[in-house]
């Protein structure tokens, strides 16, 4: 007797955290979205240094337009798997814009630094070495 109310009780317990994979496509597709639009932004300030990564977002947008349309078609499974595909490859394209943005921005800070130090040397006029005489005359 036991046995069996320790099993009813755990399938209870298991069925109460259960979730419907149409709530689950529902919280994918909201996700896919918000990420999708966050990526948005830099491809189309840094989309032209880098054709390929606007490439596969257009592709990361279709796909999502199919598994949008799984949703709309009430085929919660399928969306579902075609959200967590999407996902995957946006992270996948997020980490390959972040690393393309600090490669650039170390790049720029770069020549950022150098063009500073060229100005400070060229026109800094209380320099002490700009007015001392260099050579044998005192």
């Amino acid at each position: 007797m036991r046995k069996i109310t320790t099993f009813v009780f755990l399938l209870a317990l298991g069925a109460a955290q259960a979730e419907n994979v149409a709530e689950k496509a529902k919280y994918k597709r909201a996700e896919a979205l918000e990420q999708i639009v966050y990526l948005d932004v830099p491809l189309r300030n840094f989309g032209s240094e880098k054709p390929e990564l606007v490439k596969e977002y257009d592709a990361v947008k279709q796909k999502y337009a199919v598994a949008l349309s799984f949703f709309f078609e009430d085929n919660f499974v399928e969306s579902y798997k075609l959200f967590l595909d999407v996902q995957n490859s946006l992270e996948k394209l997020y980490e390959q814009m972040s690393l393309f943005y600090i490669d650039r921005t170390n790049t720029v800070l770069q020549q950022a630094v150098k063009e500073a130090t060229e100005i400070e040397i060229r026109y800094n006029k209380r320099a002490p070495f700009a007015t001392q005489t260099i050579g044998d005359k005192r």
